[in-house]
C-alpha cells in the first residue's frame, strides 16, 4: 500500500483490487480513503482465477499456491 502511495501519480487509470484478510480490511480501505486513491478492497476473492485473469499486474506475497495460481491463469 505504502508503494501505491507513493507511485499514485504513475498509476492513474489503474484499477486496484486488494485483498486483505478479514482482520485488516478496515483499515487498509481508511487508508486508500485517506490517499483519495479509489481502490475495490475486499477480504476475501471467492473467484481468483477471474481476478488473476483479468489483471495486467499482480502484487502478491511469495507463496507456492500463490505463484501456481497465477500461472495457471495466464
Amino acid at each position: 500500500l505504502e508503494f501505491v502511495a507513493a507511485h499514485r501519480t504513475d498509476m492513474r487509470g489503474w484499477r486496484i483490487v486488494h485483498q486483505t484478510g478479514h482482520q485488516d480490511e478496515g483499515s487498509v480501505r481508511a487508508r486508500y480513503a485517506e490517499l483519495t486513491i479509489g481502490a475495490d478492497v475486499r477480504a476475501f476473492i471467492a473467484d481468483m482465477a477471474t481476478t488473476y485473469a483479468e489483471a495486467d499486474v499482480v502484487v502478491s506475497r511469495a507463496g507456492a499456491t500463490t505463484a501456481f495460481c497465477t500461472t495457471a491463469s495466464v
